[in-house]
C-alpha cells in the first residue's frame, strides 16, 4: 500500500501526533470552552454515493 513506509502503524502514529497538534495550537485560547479532541480508530467506513462499505 505505501511501498516507502517499512512500518506503516509508526507513519500513521506521526501524522496523528502532527494532526493533533495543528489542532491545538491554532484552536487554543487559553480558556474554558477550548474543546477536546477525540482520538478513535474506524472500524467501518462506507462510501455513501455507493452504499459500498470501504473498510
Amino acid at each position: 500500500m505505501f511501498p516507502y513506509f517499512n512500518n506503516l502503524s509508526e507513519f500513521i502514529l506521526t501524522d496523528l501526533i502532527c494532526v493533533v497538534s495543528t489542532i491545538m495550537d491554532v484552536a487554543y485560547r487559553g480558556k474554558d470552552g477550548d474543546g477536546m479532541i477525540f482520538v478513535s480508530t474506524v472500524d467501518e467506513a462506507y462510501h455513501i454515493g455507493t452504499r459500498k462499505k470501504i473498510i
